[in-house]
């Protein structure tokens, strides 16, 4: 009577090996192979008085973890970052893992004027997107209109 046992238990394990092996080679995950990333860049205000902030946010959208968008020369040469932070959100639904990150930024400008923020760049193995650039005046205190001035862009097809 033993060996009936140890050989069934030796087909339980074989079948059950073979049901998890199918199950991890059938189960999609982000694919390498079909990389795409979104990054989409806004302000909260378009102009703004010398002694005023904006805030300045990055939405990422990714299928794999890629980093931190780079922050361009021009912006820290105009606006001091005062503080920055960092939310994410991972998301498995139907067989398709996302990453949704946002970085946002709160920015205090140097001196008056117009200036470009951007392009942000985030680089991807190797692709790059990035963002259109967002213009944003400075005045001495008479701020004309606050509307937020929103710039998405950057699909990785």
């Amino acid at each position: 009577m033993i060996i009936p046992r140890v050989r069934t238990s030796l087909v339980a394990w074989y079948i059950l090996f073979a049901m998890f092996s199918g199950l991890c080679v059938h189960t999609p995950i982000a694919r390498a192979a079909d990389p795409q990333a979104v990054i989409e860049a806004q302000v909260d205000q378009s102009k703004i008085a010398l002694d005023d902030s904006i805030t300045l946010t990055l939405h990422v959208n990714t299928i794999q973890d890629v980093g931190t968008p780079t922050i361009p020369a021009s912006v820290r040469d105009a606006f001091d970052i005062l503080s920055q932070g960092k939310a994410s959100a991972v998301r498995f639904v139907n067989g398709s893992l996302s990453t949704e990150t946002t970085y946002t930024y709160l920015l205090t400008p140097k001196r008056e004027g117009v200036f470009a923020l951007g392009p942000f760049t985030l680089t991807m193995g190797n692709q790059t997107v990035q963002t259109d650039p967002i213009t944003v005046g400075v005045g001495d205190g008479n701020r004309s209109g606050n509307a937020p001035a929103p710039t998405p862009s950057g699909l990785v097809s």
